[in-house]
């Protein structure tokens, strides 16, 4: 099912403790969004909050054809949108359906960390069939 909160607990061999945490933020494809037009770049607005620091979204598209994916990131702070570029939509087979994954990331920096380091990622991603014209 969908968390949308987790934490990582860490105990190294001298006893020493570390608690890190990770939130996320749903997003979404505009429910009246069903077609998409070869013609020209697309700017798709997500459903969700604006990016902040240490957060992205990403489109990933697939169509019919082989060789046609293509995957678009947006990691401006303050972005509500992501612009796909009309050479990606043109490799999409007109009047079929493709698949859009839309994600959101977030790789916050950590609040406890042992000397070696380490990350913290959260994604939630939600896809969606339109139509290509």
């Amino acid at each position: 099912g969908k968390t949308m909160s987790g934490s990582f607990f860490w105990e190294d061999f001298d006893g020493l403790q570390f608690n890190n945490a990770v939130s996320m933020k749903e997003i979404g494809f505009p429910s009246d969004l069903t077609e998409i037009s070869q013609d020209q770049s697309f700017e798709l607005f997500w459903e969700g909050m604006p990016l902040k620091n240490d957060e992205y979204v990403a489109v990933a598209i697939n169509g019919n054809f082989e060789g046609d994916a293509s995957i678009i990131w947006e990691r401006g702070n303050g972005s509500q949108s992501i612009a796909i570029p009309k050479s990606q939509l043109e490799k999409l087979p007109v009047d079929q359906p493709a698949t859009f994954w839309l994600e959101f990331g977030y790789n916050p920096p950590l609040a406890q960390a042992t000397g070696a380091g380490g990350e913290i990622y959260g994604k939630y991603r939600v896809s969606k069939t339109i139509m290509i014209r």
